[in-house]
């Protein structure tokens, strides 16, 4: 009969918490876990998406009109450039390219005299140039060129903002252009700069003066 033989300098086997199979804590764990923080990102980026829309739905047109007034402020580039890319024929104050037009910025205007393109071509049209933004469309400059007509001729604040800003974006215009003109010294604005600055500063009833020889600008 066969005895046992003792277990000499071989201490026992026990298993303890750090040994045997982990569970959920491997890379297939971690890979499930990253799945799921993507799948949450998605569904609350559909979620925000979904509310946008139905917000801009529901909104009337007065709401729309402040909500684009308050992005201008913040972010006049970012609603320009996304002005920008909507199509020319498509929308409120688009229309089709005039044949007199070369740079595809003019629309259609209501006298003979002020259908002006700048002719720069596509590439180089007027409206684009920094100094337009700098010097015609910058709140800061029209501010400060209004504050300025305001103490030298004592002219009263306009009922409608946009309306004193967009004249003094003309004058800012001429100044950059042509210089300091005089009352029977006039110049014609192209088409696409005027159209310009009316998406920058438009009018609430989509009314403009347009044109007047006899206006100091």
């Amino acid at each position: 009969m066969e005895q046992e033989q003792p277990n000499r300098g071989r201490l026992p086997v026990r298993r303890g918490r750090g040994q045997g199979r982990r569970r959920g804590r491997g890379p297939r764990g971690r890979g499930m876990r990253a799945v799921d923080v993507r799948q949450q990102q998605e569904q609350r980026r559909r979620e925000r998406r979904e509310r946008i829309r139905v917000m801009v739905e529901n909104m009337d047109e007065g709401a729309m009109r402040g909500l684009l007034r308050n992005i201008a402020e913040r972010q006049p580039g970012l609603l320009l450039d996304m002005w920008e890319l909507q199509p020319r024929a498509e929308g409120p104050g688009y229309q089709v390219q005039p044949p007199w037009c070369t740079c595809g910025k003019c629309q259609e205007m209501p006298t003979v005299e002020e259908q002006l393109c700048c002719a720069g071509g596509q590439d180089n049209c007027l409206s684009e140039e920094l100094e337009m933004n700098a010097l015609v469309l910058d709140p800061g400059v029209l501010d400060l060129a209004l504050r300025t007509i305001h103490d030298m001729f004592g002219a009263h604040a306009n009922p409608e903002p946009n309306r004193s800003t967009r004249h003094a974006a003309y004058r800012q215009f001429i100044m950059w252009q042509y210089g300091r003109m005089g009352q029977h010294n006039r110049q014609i604005i192209p088409s696409c700069c005027v159209t310009k600055i009316r998406m920058t500063y438009p009018s609430p009833n989509g009314n403009y003066t347009g044109f007047r020889p006899g206006r100091l600008v």
